[in-house]
């Protein structure tokens, strides 16, 4: 975060006479970006004579420029100079930056909306059977099955990301997990992400009883947010339009009403760091 003026010369062309104090000088022009948090405003400031090899300058009054010219002292005339579509970007960035943001703000509240219409008009809560019909549903099925206690039985599985911070636009450190809802645990197989989407790779397992979870908490953006009995809320966010996985929507939209909150903290907070 910035605040107060930025002022830049650029030399246009070396001048022979010396400066007001015997320096070296140049014929520059003048820019002033004004910052609040962060850029906010751009001024031309016109021609200057710039102290070659610090940022100090002398002002050049534009009445006083033809006399200049006349002494031989500025050249006659003056070299052209123009603003860079750069030094218009960086001027007028937090301007910039509000308005590419305000439509992912409200395409994101438009999404919470949907999602809330989704879940009031969702029926029963699926039991199973999942639906298995990619090499997604395929590969966490078969790496589940594996750890399955006796006659404990899926009922739900989806691909989430977890560690994140509810509502971030940018989520650095999020993790990737395929998670599996029984009638006994929610499982969490760590995977990793590409450049072409979630890798099917089973980097260990973590295992949650449902008696620890108090409630499941329905956030902004397919965010669920898992509250424990030990106060810690572990935070998942499910994206229904994977369509490598077939369950994801029966996952986000369930969830909520199959742990129903009761006087729990809303999902919105860092998620709590893997035990």
């Amino acid at each position: 975060m910035t605040f107060g003026t930025e002022e830049t010369v650029r030399c246009l062309q070396d001048l022979q006479a010396p400066g007001p104090k015997g320096e070296d000088v140049c014929l520059g022009h003048k820019l002033t970006v004004y910052h609040f948090i962060a850029p906010v405003g751009l001024s031309d400031d016109g021609y200057v004579l710039g102290v070659k090899g610090t940022t100090n300058y002398y002002s050049l009054p534009a009445a006083g420029i033809p006399k200049m010219q006349a002494s031989g002292l500025l050249p006659n005339p003056m070299p052209p100079y123009a603003l860079s579509k750069g030094d218009y970007i960086w001027g007028y960035f937090l301007w910039i930056l509000l308005a590419l943001m305000i439509p992912v703000v409200i395409a994101k509240a438009i999404k919470s909306r949907r999602y809330r219409v989704q879940q009031q008009q969702a029926g029963a809560s699926q039991t199973g059977p999942l639906t298995i019909k990619t090499e997604e549903d395929r590969f966490i099925a078969a790496q589940v099955a594996l750890q399955l206690r006796p006659r404990e039985r899926v009922s739900h599985q989806a691909c989430v990301r977890s560690d994140v911070v509810v509502g971030a636009l940018v989520t650095l450190g999020a993790k990737a997990h395929f998670a599996v809802l029984t009638d006994q645990r929610l499982l969490l197989i760590e995977t990793r992400t590409s450049l072409f989407g979630v890798r099917l790779e089973n980097r260990g397992i973590e295992s949650i009883e449902r008696s620890a979870i108090k409630a499941v908490l329905a956030g902004p953006d397919g965010a669920l947010g898992i509250a424990l009995n030990d106060g810690t809320t572990r935070v998942l966010v499910v994206d229904p339009k994977r369509r490598r996985f077939s369950n994801q929507s029966a996952f986000l939209l369930d969830l909520p009403r199959l742990f129903p909150a009761a006087e729990v903290a809303a999902a919105g907070t860092t998620a709590a760091a893997p035990s």
